[in-house]
C-alpha cells in the first residue's frame, strides 16, 4: 500500500472515539495487516536473542522475573521467555492490544509445527527446563480465561512501564522489543528510570529498537529513511497518530538516553541498512535536526542494546 493512503488511512481511523478506532483498526490488521496470519516465530527468536545476551554476561533466565514494555496485540517474546524457564513476566502496555485470540492462534501455531518452533530455539530446546515446559504448553488446556496465568504473565493494560508499582531491585531483566521507538523521549526517560530502580544489581536491560520508518515496511518505494526529510510537525501530521507514532530518535540519541539513565552499555549490536545509507549519500535531504548527525547514524535500522545498573548507583541505592 503506498504509505500516504495508508497515512491517511490511520489517521481518520485514530480520529474517531477511541473504543471505536481500535476495533476498525484491529479488524484492518486481521484482514490486510499483520495480525491476519500467526507465525510466532521472529519474537521467539527475538526472546532466545534475549537468552543469550543474558548467558553472555552469566545471568541465568531460569527462575527469573522480567519486565517486558510493550506487550502488544500478541504474547510471544512473554512465551519465549517462559518457555526457557522465567518464572514471572510482568509486561506493560500503554494500550490494552493484547488479544486473546491472537494468542490462541499463535499456541496452535506452535503445538502443530513442533519441529520449526524447536529449529528456532536449537540446543535450547533440549535442555530440561525448556523439555519441561514444552510438554505442558502442549497438553495444557488454553482458553481466553486463562492464557496469561499459562504462561506466567502479569499483564497490565493499560498500564505505565516507567510506574510499575514493583519493589526496588525485584528484576532480574527488563525486555523490549521493536517498542521503544514508537515511545517520546521525555517518556522513554521516566522508564529507564524506572529499569534502573526495578533491576537487581546483576540484572540487566535488553532491549531491540527498530529505527525504520516503519511506512517503508508495507511500501518499497520508499527507503526506511524515508520520514527523516520532514520537520516534526510535518510528521505529526503524517504519522503521529497513537497507531502510528514513531519518535524518529536515531541510534545515537537511543543510546544517549540509556547512559543519562546511568546504565552502563555492556553491548550495542547495530544494523546500517545499505539502501538507505546509499539514498542518503545521494539525494535525500533530511530535515535540519538529522543534518548534524553522520549518515551512519541516520541509516542504522536496528540495535539491540544491553546494559545494566552502573554499580556505583547500585552502592549508593
Amino acid at each position: 500500500m503506498n504509505w500516504k493512503q495508508k497515512s491517511v488511512i490511520q489517521n481518520v481511523t485514530a480520529s474517531l472515539p477511541r473504543w471505536l478506532g481500535s476495533k476498525i483498526y484491529y479488524q484492518m490488521q486481521r484482514r490486510f495487516g499483520k495480525l491476519g496470519t500467526a507465525d510466532p516465530r521472529s519474537r521467539l527468536e527475538a526472546g532466545l536473542r534475549m537468552l543469550r545476551y543474558a548467558e553472555r554476561e552469566g545471568k541465568a533466565i531460569e527462575g527469573s522475573t522480567v519486565v517486558e514494555v510493550g506487550t502488544g496485540h500478541r504474547m510471544n517474546v512473554p512465551i519465549a521467555l517462559w518457555l526457557i524457564g522465567a518464572a514471572r513476566i510482568c509486561t506493560y502496555d500503554l494500550n490494552p492490544y493484547l488479544r486473546a485470540r491472537l494468542v490462541l492462534d499463535d499456541v496452535a501455531y506452535m503445538r502443530a509445527n513442533e519441529q520449526k518452533i524447536f529449529d528456532v530455539f536449537g540446543d535450547v530446546a533440549e535442555r530440561a527446563i525448556f523439555q519441561k515446559r514444552w510438554h505442558r504448553l502442549m497438553d495444557m488446556h488454553v482458553n481466553a480465561d486463562n492464557f496469561k496465568h499459562a504462561f506466567n504473565v502479569e499483564y497490565h493494560g493499560p498500564g505505565d512501564a516507567a510506574k510499575t508499582g514493583l519493589a526496588d531491585n525485584s528484576a532480574d531483566l527488563h525486555v523490549s522489543f521493536t517498542v521503544l521507538e514508537h515511545i517520546s523521549a521525555a517518556v522513554l526517560g521516566s522508564i529507564m528510570a524506572e529499569a534502573r530502580r526495578i533491576l537487581k544489581v546483576d540484572g540487566l536491560f535488553i532491549h531491540h529498537i527498530d529505527f525504520t520508518d516503519h511506512f517503508a515496511h508495507a511500501d518499497n518505494t520508499i527507503t526506511h529513511v524515508n520520514f527523516l526529510q520532514f520537520n516534526e510537525p510535518t510528521w505529526m501530521k503524517l504519522g503521529g497518530n497513537r497507531f502510528m507514532y514513531m519518535n524518529r530518535l536515531r541510534v545515537d540519541d537511543m543510546t544517549a538516553l540509556v547512559l543519562n539513565a546511568n546504565l552502563e552499555i555492556l553491548h550495542d549490536d547495530r544494523l546500517v541498512d545499505d539502501r538507505s545509507l546509499e539514498a542518503l549519500n545521494s539525494d535525500l535531504v533530511v530535515d535540519a535536526q538529522f543534518r548534524n548527525k553522520s549518515a551512519e547514524t541516520n541509516a542504522t535500522a536496528r540495535q539491540w542494546v544491553v546494559a545494566r545498573v552502573l554499580q556505583d548507583e547500585t552502592v549508593a541505592a
